[in-house]
């Protein structure tokens, strides 16, 4: 059978009697799978900054700004724009260094994707001298409980720091969070242990501000309650009676219960709002297995060590 449907030709053969063999050939205008539209021309970054040091002026944006690739336009006049000397393929921060100190340089930041060029960025601009203090280095952020203690080494010329900081696996550098006039090492308290925190330390003085250092990161390590202890299951009839010694530091308790032994915290799960605690319902000369866990607002303690009753309506 051979059928011509616009212009797509198909041809099918039948063999009777054994298997079907199907053959086909497709003559179109286009492809079967067209490709995807190609990505739109990213627009121009935002929250550009630069920042002036000894012979050297560091230049960053917001990361949030969609493009794989990125170039720079510094110029030492004032509205030169695009038409300034092009820096491609810049890295976010991005450190202009063998500057003359005492002149101002401007620059513009444009995206780039394999659609073409946005349009170029906000002009900002910077003086580089050697008044000013050195960005910091041996940065390092060790993580505590609920908190974050960041340490660097003294910079030349600094009289006081500040740190920048995001919650995110990567800061927006100067366009994090502001801590200003700290001193190492300084201890970010109250912090969730569910993510982490990144940081950036700048030096100041009476001429201004450095640069940003290296960007670090720490998750704050949580802090669970001990493991319950003293834990008794006591039989009456119809229910059973669980309780244990309090657990410093807990906000709540659960209890596991099960009538199969070793099921732990596979079990049906209980909050437990009094100690001790009574569990109705129960069917008489059946056995029950309980163990507890504290929680505060980390978690859960690992669980107790496994108690069991028989509930009886004897006296």
């Amino acid at each position: 059978m051979e059928s011509l449907r616009g212009d797509m030709t198909i041809r099918k053969r039948f063999v009777v009697g054994a298997c079907l063999v199907a053959t086909a050939s497709f003559t179109a205008c286009g492809p079967l799978f067209p490709s995807p539209p190609p990505p739109q021309v990213p627009t121009a970054p935002v929250d550009v900054r630069a920042t002036p040091a000894d012979a050297q002026v560091t230049v960053t944006w917001n990361r949030g700004t969609t493009g794989p690739a990125f170039n720079i336009y510094w110029s030492t006049s004032s509205g030169a724009g695009l038409s300034g000397t092009k820096i491609a393929g810049a890295t976010n921060p991005f450190v202009h260094a063998g500057l003359t100190n005492e002149r101002t340089y401007y620059y513009v930041v444009t995206a780039e994707n394999g659609s073409g060029e946005s349009a170029a960025s906000a002009q900002v601009m910077a003086t580089p001298s050697a008044y000013l203090p050195a960005v910091p280095t041996g940065v390092q952020a060790t993580a505590g409980y609920h908190e974050v203690t960041i340490t660097w080494n003294s910079a030349p010329r600094a009289t006081s720091y500040n740190i920048y900081w995001a919650f995110s696996s990567a800061a927006t550098g100067v366009l994090g969070t502001k801590i200003a006039d700290v001193t190492s090492p300084f201890v970010h308290t109250e912090l969730s242990p569910f993510g982490f925190y990144s940081y950036v330390v700048t030096a100041v003085n009476e001429v201004g501000e450095s640069g940003p250092s290296v960007e670090v990161s720490a998750m704050p390590l949580i802090v669970l309650p001990p493991t319950p202890t003293g834990v008794h299951a006591s039989p009456g009839n119809a229910q059973v009676t669980i309780s244990w010694s309090d657990v410093s530091g807990a906000v709540a308790y659960a209890i596991y219960w099960s009538t199969t032994p070793g099921s732990g915290i596979f079990g049906t799960k209980i909050w437990a709002s009094t100690n001790p605690y009574v569990h109705t319902g129960l069917i008489n000369g059946r056995a029950y297995y309980y163990v507890v866990t504290a929680a505060n607002t980390d978690g859960e303690s690992p669980a107790s060590e496994q108690v069991s009753a028989t509930p009886s309506a004897a006296p």
